[in-house]
């Protein structure tokens, strides 16, 4: 299998090489990326392969596996099911990590609102114009 030629540490088969373009370039958009950003998104794209082979696997075999042996059917659950519970979290952790979430999103706000407040600089400067008017 050819792995592509990237700028991350994590290198990806070509068939996740569009869906990590697509991820870098929508991030791009909402802010500037750092290098340590892209293997973050290539870990994500990684885990979202594995959480959709994983469901391939839910879907064609079942959540509960069956199988028989010398003492009749045995129950249980498909491996998969495991796999993709992690491959999930990882991926939501990915996502908090990038500020893809709108919790994210709005604590890195509220964070930044904090800080400019607090700031003494900008507190002179608000109070100066102040006293100009």
């Amino acid at each position: 299998m050819k792995l592509n030629a990237m700028p991350s540490a994590i290198q990806l088969p070509p068939k996740d090489l569009q869906k990590y373009t697509s991820i870098k370039n929508m991030l791009e958009a909402e802010r500037a990326l750092q290098p340590s950003d892209l293997d973050a998104i290539a870990l994500m794209v990684l885990n979202m392969g594995i959480m959709n082979d994983a469901l391939v696997s839910i879907r064609t075999d079942g959540v509960v596996l069956v199988s028989v042996t010398a003492h009749g059917q045995v129950h249980k659950s498909n491996p998969a099911n495991e796999v993709f519970a992690r491959a999930n979290v990882a991926v939501k952790g990915l996502m908090e990590q990038l500020l893809m979430t709108p919790k994210a999103k709005a604590l890195i706000g509220s964070i930044a609102e904090k800080v400019e407040e607090e700031d003494p600089l900008t507190a002179a400067l608000k109070a100066r114009s102040k006293r100009g008017k």
